[in-house]
């Protein structure tokens, strides 16, 4: 119970830290001036992190890289903070959890800025924060605008936007476990090698009070035989069922196969 409530607060804050910090460098590379409320917001709540970071790794490119190894390191803390004592301090599997989410963060920011440009362009298109998030999307919707034409005075560039985003969300988890396919072994009947990103996904569903089941979802994105992908789907229906009632969906399932905890 406890450990769900200080995963909640740690989920929270780092959502928040490593959203302005992506923004911060996103607004760097497309050159945009933010209005006065937004950028003081991003820049007070930032500057202790990346200021210190400059010194360590200045601009290159006149890319802030500062702001981008910040959300990354929130990540990785985060990820620590979650699966750092279940997993034995682990290097690999923290790592590769760790470039997941922070590639998975990148792409809902990107999916948040265009829901929230079709929102305003058909709600309100003057209003005050248009104009910028007009500008942060321009440079993912120019080229699908050369693309996608308008059907009906209607622009579907938002959409396809929206489409390719969740499809590289998929590749991307796809190839960080791909890499890491043969680095871990755990008994599973079916299936001798396992990515780590899956094991520590099964170890966190087992865990008492889990409260993880995007990490399964993840997962299940993943190449793997058709008896541990059965596997994974049971364990995150279950958990998204059961977890609040206090007990351990995945051991269901668990039992349902067969399947030791992973070791």
């Amino acid at each position: 119970m406890l450990h769900s409530i200080f995963m909640l607060i740690v989920d929270a804050v780092a959502s928040i830290l490593v959203g302005v910090l992506l923004l911060r460098f996103w607004m760097q590379v497309v050159q945009v001036r933010p209005p006065a409320s937004v950028g003081q917001f991003v820049f007070q709540l930032s500057d202790w992190l990346v200021k210190p970071l400059r010194r360590v790794l200045p601009g290159v490119g006149g890319y802030d890289w500062a702001s981008l190894l910040g959300a990354f390191l929130i990540v990785l803390l985060s990820i620590i903070a979650a699966i750092g004592v279940s997993s034995g301090f682990d290097f690999l599997p923290i790592i590769l959890l760790s470039l997941v989410r922070f590639f998975q963060w990148i792409f809902y920011g990107f999916m948040a800025t265009l829901i929230l440009e079709a929102v305003f362009s058909w709600v309100n298109p003057h209003a005050p924060l248009a104009p910028f998030v007009r500008a942060l999307n321009e440079p993912l919707l120019r080229p699908l605008r050369k693309v996608v034409p308008l059907i009906g005075n209607v622009d579907l560039s938002p959409l396809v936007a929206l489409i390719l985003l969740q499809i590289a969300i998929r590749l991307v988890s796809t190839l960080i476990c791909r890499s890491a396919d043969a680095e871990l072994m755990f008994d599973l009947p079916g299936s001798r090698q396992v990515c780590p990103v899956r094991r520590e996904a099964l170890t966190i569903a087992h865990a008492p009070g889990a409260n993880f089941p995007s990490f399964l979802l993840i997962c299940s994105w993943l190449p793997t035989d058709a008896r541990l992908a059965e596997y994974f789907r049971h364990a995150c229906r279950d958990s998204c069922c059961c977890i609040r009632r206090g007990c351990c969906g995945p051991v269901r399932s668990r039992k349902k196969f067969g399947w030791r905890n992973p070791t």
